[in-house]
């Protein structure tokens, strides 16, 4: 499948699981990504999961955002993102919280097999305190890069 397919299933399915964008329950929204990572997309360049605090490009001001990327070569010399992305709509207690898991560790490196990454992803002490979190959190679907 293409990218933007599965980035099509990934809406069906958090759909399905009864995720709502409007009021997100993180480990849901978790659960149904790493389960699709199991579904083969043409030009796979594995996954990530990143956690950081970053300016509010609208309001001002900082919020802790999580992204959950799943990423593929669309043609010979590009790239394409797609990504369930979490903010906390207000003043976040997770400001000393900062992550990266990669399936590509290293550029250009092979990808670690899909058990590996998700091993390591789950591993990931911050990334688990993020889960946890119940703040106000919004969710949306983004998708970086130029269409298949």
């Amino acid at each position: 499948m293409t990218l933007n397919e599965w980035e099509a299933l990934l809406k069906r399915e958090l759909k399905a699981a009864g995720f709502r964008m409007s009021k997100p329950d993180l480990p849901l929204g978790w659960d149904v990504f790493r389960r699709l990572l199991a579904e083969a997309v043409e030009g796979d360049a594995g996954a990530a999961v990143v956690g950081e605090v970053r300016p509010h490009v609208f309001y001002g001001g900082n919020r802790f955002e999580l992204q959950l990327l799943r990423g593929a070569e669309v043609s010979d010399s590009a790239w394409g993102l797609a990504s369930l992305n979490f903010a906390l709509k207000a003043h976040t207690p997770l400001a000393d919280v900062q992550f990266v898991v990669e399936q590509q560790p290293e550029e250009s490196g092979p990808l670690l097999g899909l058990d590996e990454f998700l091993e390591r992803a789950e591993a990931e002490r911050q990334f688990q305190t993020v889960l946890a979190h119940k703040g106000k959190w919004e969710a949306w679907i983004s998708r970086i890069g130029p269409a298949e």
